[in-house]
Formats: structure tokens, C-alpha cells, sequence
């Protein structure tokens, strides 16, 4: 998992899709450790377990 952060931290832009009637642990902790940053984005639909949290 070091290198995936490792080159998340390198990226200009880092795009997270949460797959509908899933609950993606390691997406959300990513989202988490870069929600404020300016180089995220989010994509998810209806049926995204949280859909109503995010």
C-alpha cells in the first residue's frame, strides 16, 4: 500500500468512483486522507452504500 500512496501524494488529480451496493473501505480512507486537498474528485451514483453520507 506504500506505493499506492506514494504516487496518490505525486498525482496532479486523483479521481475516486465508489461502485453502487459496495462499501469500499480503502476508497473511503483514501477520500478521507485527501478530502482536502484540491486535486480530488468523487464520483458515485444512488446505489453507493452511502450514498446519503457523502
Amino acid at each position: 500500500i506504500n506505493w499506492e500512496i506514494m504516487n496518490l501524494n505525486k498525482a496532479d488529480l486523483i479521481i475516486l468512483y465508489l461502485y453502487p451496493n459496495t462499501i469500499s473501505p480503502i476508497t473511503l480512507m483514501e477520500l478521507g486522507y485527501y478530502s482536502q486537498s484540491r486535486k480530488l474528485i468523487i464520483y458515485y451514483l444512488e446505489g453507493y452504500y452511502y450514498y446519503r453520507n457523502i
